[in-house]
């Protein structure tokens, strides 16, 4: 499981057998007040809504290690027509 925080970082934790959250660490990247994330279905990109002061909504795409979960290589996703999001799904 990934979970945004407000102070610009992104937390993976493990799921155990209780459906607790467990072995909780930060994944890295540099990402400015993440507030939603999606994980496409062959688990190789993060989609992260992030803001800054001059733009209030950005898609921001992270590629994830395939070893440990963390993000890497974070970029702009080139999404457009998005103002003021705060969650983001794949469908």
């Amino acid at each position: 499981a990934y979970v945004t925080n407000y102070n610009d970082s992104v937390t993976k934790c493990r799921i155990d057998n209780n459906g607790d959250l467990t072995e909780c660490a930060y994944t890295g990247g540099t990402l400015t007040r993440p507030s939603g994330i999606a994980i496409n279905p062959s688990k190789t990109s993060a989609y992260i809504i992030t803001s800054s002061e001059d733009d209030p909504s950005i898609v921001t795409r992270c590629t994830i290690d395939p070893a440990d979960g963390s993000l890497f290589d974070c970029q702009d996703a080139g999404a457009t027509d998005v103002a003021y999001s705060s969650a983001i799904a794949i469908d």
